[in-house]
């Protein structure tokens, strides 16, 4: 059973590997390395079925997040209200104890990049410059957060952008994987038949994120 607590790098963290049945149990174990003691800690969350899936069920645990400061892997540029990760992110957080919009740090989700530069800024503060906790979703295709084949780096080499995702919608901008990399503790899901393959490929050094397999704080859950 794992402990609903904090994990910290100093543990010296391998990679951990657990199974799943459901993706409710996936759900559950995701949020059971989330701190519970009110610490004051980095999160960055994912989008997709599995990111959105955290945030709800933090949602109704009903976390204190006083002292999370809230960041984003990726987000969908010029896209439909609906399909736009952010909104989903803060309509279940701001049903929790201590949600405050200006701990929020996200992406812009237009065209117009004057946001980066206020979240490029927001970096700067974080201690070490290190995400405590980063939930990532490994897609179909071995794509990680919006980090793609298609990608290029953008001019603060933080960020990534591209207008060609393999599905809509087509523009993504993100972190790059190597940002998100710099994370005390990763929890990657890999959920789904139409995923084997991807996994596959990330394990044996074939996908172009395989740095991410030699984190010392990656947690992988996988059905």
């Amino acid at each position: 059973m794992i402990p609903k607590s904090f994990i910290s790098r100093k543990e010296n963290l391998k990679l951990i590997e657990i199974k799943v049945k459901s993706e409710e149990e996936a759900l559950n174990t995701a949020i059971s390395f989330l701190p519970t003691n009110n610490l004051k800690v980095n999160i960055c969350f994912t989008g997709g079925n599995f990111g959105i899936g955290v945030v709800k069920r933090i949602k109704e645990e009903k976390f204190d997040i006083s002292n999370w400061s809230i960041f984003q892997t990726d987000e969908r540029i010029d896209s439909k209200k609906e399909e736009i990760i952010q909104i989903k992110i803060i309509s279940n957080l701001e049903k929790c104890k201590g949600f405050n919009i200006l701990n929020c740090n996200f992406f812009p989700h237009n065209s117009k990049n004057e946001k980066l530069d206020s979240l490029f800024g927001n970096l700067k503060v974080i201690p070490n410059k290190r995400f405590d906790i980063t939930f990532l979703s490994l897609g179909e295709d071995g794509h990680l957060a919006g980090h793609f084949e298609s990608s290029v780096l953008m001019e603060n080499k933080q960020f990534c952008y591209t207008e060609n995702a393999p599905k809509l919608p087509k523009k993504r901008v993100s972190f790059k994987l190597e940002r998100l990399l710099n994370s005390e503790l990763i929890i990657l899901a890999c959920l789904g038949e139409n995923k084997k393959e991807a996994l596959q490929k990330l394990l044996s050094g074939e996908n172009m994120h395989h740095e991410l397999m030699h984190h010392k704080g990656l947690v992988l859950i996988k059905d």
